[in-house]
């Protein structure tokens, strides 16, 4: 057992490095979503209806999640699409009539995006996987000192 303990673990560093990649994954998505949109064209779509699903029960209430049911008009074609922005309530939210910006492929308008808030979640994820590279750069400068000193240990043994 105690020479399974002689050097440090290189786990916390596999797992900063799985970390990091799925945290740089999300950012770069989310970065080609923005650069994918800056070709799209913008246009206000109309809140119409929602998308109900995942009954259950949370502090004794009845709750479902509710998803914006859009509509967006391009050359006299409308166009129906479900947002990816889910609230939990237990009545559908207030919003129908509301407008939200869509932006549509204008080669071909079934293509869309919808931008809401997330140039703030992709900083986040940015800075997170900066945070991540440094912990991993520090874990493997303690890791690579304690081989050193084992080395070292060694053979002045020897």
């Amino acid at each position: 057992m105690a020479s399974r303990r002689k050097g440090r673990s290189a786990f916390p560093l596999i797992v900063l490095l799985l970390l990091t990649i799925g945290l740089l994954c999300g950012a770069g998505y989310m970065s080609y979503k923005f650069v994918k949109a800056d070709s799209y064209v913008k246009i206000n779509a109309v809140v119409v209806d929602h998308d109900r699903s995942n009954f259950r029960y949370e502090d004794g209430a009845r709750r479902y999640d509710y998803k914006d049911i859009i509509e967006y008009t391009v050359d006299g074609t409308t166009y129906r699409i479900v947002s990816d922005f889910t609230t939990v309530a237990e009545y559908p939210p207030k919003n129908i009539g509301a407008t939200r910006t869509v932006y549509y492929n204008p080669d071909n308008p079934k293509e869309y995006l919808l931008k809401n808030s997330s140039t703030l979640i992709m900083v986040i994820l940015y800075i997170t996987s900066a945070a991540c590279i440094l912990a991993m750069a520090y874990e493997l400068s303690r890791i690579l000192k304690c081989r050193r000193l084992i080395k070292e240990s060694q053979s002045e043994q020897e």
